[in-house]
């Protein structure tokens, strides 16, 4: 082998030792949260056995649809929606309801509210996604819990306006803002650094990407497809710029990225709205974080699924 021929072997050989440590960097996906376990034994217990209020570090408001109608042009308007959720939390800390096996759906006189996530200092998360029935207050009727290996429904009675349980924070309620003019301009690696990411975990799913006939998270594919989705990610050189849903987009998938330092983000994969395979490829991702937000385009992700 010639000097050159050699050189240039060995210097690729190091980038691709370089480029399999950078991607090794990023933990990998989670793909287990939500699935029902029949004999967890969170199922019977309270909400406060589930999530014991002395361990919440935060409550982050992903979706904001309203507890209850207020004004959006009163000044205290925010205030009240965040006191709305303050009371609902202490109101499931305190309630002796258990928690019944859930099928992530709501009943046929119930629709799905705000969602919320809990973080705990043991770096456990969990989903909330608030169940309502019809009405210009949107009565609360149940919560749908999800963790690691648990999806269960714990239905809520007698909710009234109760004061905030001090041993919580507040909830977040401006998590999902799409203002972060400093965002604007960086790829997403230089918004979350590649190594301070902690836990990458998948906490919603609309439909099975480039397969739609597959509606299941927890499947042995599933993995592989967010992991090169998240490397192609934060290989990309796609920079943020403003903008949001589009009309003819819809959400296909949820990411929560947990960092070493304590901060999170959401990462919604976006594809668009029409009925096909060609609809389930991610075309964009719209992230959300600290009162922040931008979106990055997807372009040239390919992925073969091992399986086919």
């Amino acid at each position: 082998m010639k000097a050159s021929a050699f050189t240039t072997f060995l210097f690729s050989g190091v980038l691709a030792i370089l480029a399999t440590d950078s991607q090794a960097e990023v933990p990998r996906v989670e793909t287990d949260f939500g699935p029902v376990v029949l004999d967890h034994p969170r199922v019977d217990k309270r909400f406060s056995d589930i999530i014991p209020p002395e361990r919440i570090q935060r409550i982050i408001c992903l979706t904001e649809r309203g507890l209850i109608y207020h004004n959006r042009g009163q000044p205290d308007y925010h205030s009240l929606v965040q006191a709305d959720y303050d009371g609902l939390i202490a109101h499931l800390i305190a309630s002796n309801e258990k928690a019944g096996f859930g099928h992530g759906l709501p009943n046929g006189n119930e629709g799905f509210g705000s969602r919320l996530l809990f973080v705990t200092t043991d770096n456990q998360i969990f989903e909330v996604e608030i169940l309502t029935r019809g009405g210009p207050t949107r009565n609360v009727s149940a919560i749908l819990i999800r963790g690691s290996g648990i999806n269960a429904r714990i239905n809520v009675n007698g909710l009234k306006a109760t004061a905030a349980d001090s041993r919580v924070p507040s909830v977040e309620i401006d998590f999902g803002s799409m203002e972060a003019p400093e965002w604007r301009g960086k790829r997403l690696s230089e918004i979350v650094s590649r190594d301070s990411i902690k836990r990458i975990v998948l906490t919603q799913q609309t439909t099975w990407l480039f397969d739609r006939f597959r509606w299941r998270i927890n499947l042995p594919e599933t993995q592989p497809l967010y992991d090169a989705l998240v490397a192609h990610f934060f290989s990309s050189t796609e920079k943020a710029a403003n903008g949001s849903l589009a009309a003819n987009e819809r959400t296909l998938a949820e990411l929560m990225l947990l960092t070493t330092n304590g901060e999170m983000f959401r990462l919604e994969i976006l594809g668009g709205s029409a009925i096909g395979k060609s609809a389930e490829k991610p075309i964009a991702i719209l992230l959300h974080g600290g009162n922040k937000g931008a979106r990055i385009n997807v372009k040239d992700f390919k992925f073969k699924n091992p399986k086919q």
